[in-house]
């Protein structure tokens, strides 16, 4: 290669290799894995609605009546049910896509808005379409990120980051790191995309459907926290103040971000490998 070529490659995109022939991040891709692991580790939900109406909620999520609770347990499956592929029936297939997160927030807003009028009670209706949309939105960050959304694996990773809710006290045996929630789901997903691939070739489709099932239940119980969070948020009287719109606006941006720093995560693994990126995760400190 001709020395000039050599000069103007990019000194940022180098990775190195260390003597044991391991990799290491370059100075940009570790600037990223920073950005990525503040996103994924940030603030809970909870903390960031219980700020913005000025009152804690963790009380009042624990003394949501049984029949309430199984009522948004039930709209929060429906809506996993079949939102994704609601949502990927509008995402196109090329990778690298740039995503439009402005785009979704905005109509995720509005229909905060609309629901808000009519208290948490409409969140069997609100909820399905604003997820529905969320999951569009994490579908068109994971293709900006070279994700290839014709996989089984990389669509249910899609679904996944909702399970990555950030930290609460709501159960406090769950694992609520990163790759510890990861590694709790990462059993379920694999098998779930392996008999949807297989599914998919004409084998086995029983059978997929019902460890697809299974993976979406481990999802809906994690995410159902937060939704259970929204209601309980929306149903407070000094929610008024800033509206369902206000909330959900909250509320698509926060897993926006998880999207954002999981699937960064996950291009930096394709390059370096997954032991050298947790190890340079693990020793950022934010």
């Amino acid at each position: 290669m001709p020395k000039r070529a050599l000069a103007i490659r990019p000194v940022r995109e180098r990775r190195r290799r260390r003597r044991d022939g391991t990799m290491t991040l370059s100075d940009a891709h570790l600037e990223e894995l920073r950005i990525a692991k503040g996103r994924l580790e940030a603030t809970s939900f909870l903390i960031k609605v219980a700020n913005a109406v000025g009152q804690p909620l963790d009380k009042t999520v624990a003394a949501l009546p049984a029949g309430a609770r199984d009522a948004i347990m039930g709209a929060t499956r429906a809506a996993l049910d079949k939102g994704l592929e609601w949502a990927l029936a509008t995402v196109g297939t090329t990778r690298g896509t740039k995503a439009r997160p402005w785009l979704h927030t905005t109509v995720v807003t509005a229909s905060g808005g609309v629901g808000g009028a009519f208290g948490w009670g409409a969140l069997a209706v609100e909820l399905p379409f604003s997820t529905i949309v969320m999951l569009r939105s994490i579908a068109a960050i994971a293709q900006e990120n070279g994700e290839d959304l014709r996989t089984p694996e990389t669509r249910l990773q899609c679904l996944a980051v909702l399970s990555y809710g950030g930290p609460t006290s709501a159960d406090d045996a769950a694992e609520t790191t990163y790759y510890g929630t990861r590694a709790a789901l990462s059993t379920t997903l694999q098998s779930a995309a392996r008999q949807l691939t297989a599914a998919l070739q004409g084998r086995e489709a029983s059978r997929a459907a019902r460890v697809v099932a299974t993976f979406v239940s481990k999802v809906a119980a994690r995410f159902g926290v937060v939704v259970h969070q929204k209601a309980i948020a929306q149903s407070v009287p000094v929610a008024g103040a800033i509206g369902g719109a206000a909330l959900n606006h909250l509320f698509i941006g926060h897993f926006q971000q998880i999207a954002h720093g999981h699937f960064t995560v996950r291009r930096l693994e394709r390059l370096y490998g997954e032991e050298a990126v947790r190890e340079a995760y693990e020793a950022i400190v934010v």
